[in-house]
Parts: C-alpha cells; structure tokens; sequence
C-alpha cells in the first residue's frame, strides 16, 4: 500500500501528504472505544485492517507507513487541550491523552496530527506551524 501511495511521487513533502491523505480518508475514529475506554495497543497492520482506531493507532499507522516509504517519523504522546475532556482544567497537565507525529521532511521536523486531520476535516494538522498547534484547543 504504502510503495502504491508514494510511488508517483519524489519528494519528502509529496509522499508524506500522500500517506497523511490516505489516513485521513480511509481510516476513521473509533468513537466506542473511546467512549468506552477499550481501547489500547492496536498494531498498525490491524488498524488497516478494521479502518479504525483511536489516536495512537491513527499515530503508530503513520509512523509506520511513512518509516515504510523512508521517511523518518516519530509518534509523540502527551496531553492536547479537548473540548471532549475537560479533566485538564480540574487536573492540570499531567500524564498523557494524546498522541500526534512528527515527521523529518529537508532535514527539519515537522508537526502532523493525522486524528484531528480526520475527525474535522482541516488541513491545519497536516504539516502544522507550531505555534497554532501548542495553543489552539481541539474539539
């Protein structure tokens, strides 16, 4: 899948945008199992398979893929601001809750959230400046 997505393609930027597309229109969030807190480890191979998971699958598929087609990505966990859970305004910042990647595209690394990319249909998580990603708070 992953030879297929980037093949047309020669640049860094191109393949991942191809890979992060992919993502964003063929795998969904899976709304029970965060609802319901079943979820945990899923490898990449099985969120292909079922086309859906949470945020750190929606992370680890990305890795994966983009590691697959000689990108170099890492999957970042930590806590992200949620109109969906409001413990960090009791709690504070503790632990994590969230997981998102960055990708090295020309030698510098680069911020992607392929989750919020699906589940609100921006494209301001793909490739994503900074400083809007650290303050904004995500729906």
């Amino acid at each position: 899948l992953v030879n297929y997505l980037v093949l047309p393609y020669k640049t860094e930027s191109d393949k991942t945008r191809s890979i992060f597309s992919w993502i964003t229109s063929h795998i969904t969030y899976d709304w029970d199992a965060y609802k319901y807190g079943t979820y945990g480890f899923q490898a990449p191979a099985t969120t292909l398979t079922k086309r859906k998971g949470v945020c750190q699958n929606f992370s680890d598929l990305f890795t994966g893929m983009c590691t697959i087609a000689d990108i170099e990505a890492k999957t970042i966990s930590g806590y992200a601001k949620s109109n969906l859970d409001y413990s960090w305004m009791i709690n504070g910042f503790n632990g994590s809750n969230h997981a998102w990647n960055v990708v090295k595209i020309n030698g510098k690394w680069e911020l992607f959230d392929v989750t919020w990319a699906q589940n609100t249909g921006s494209e301001s998580y793909y490739n994503a400046d900074p400083y809007e990603f650290n303050s904004s708070t995500r729906d």
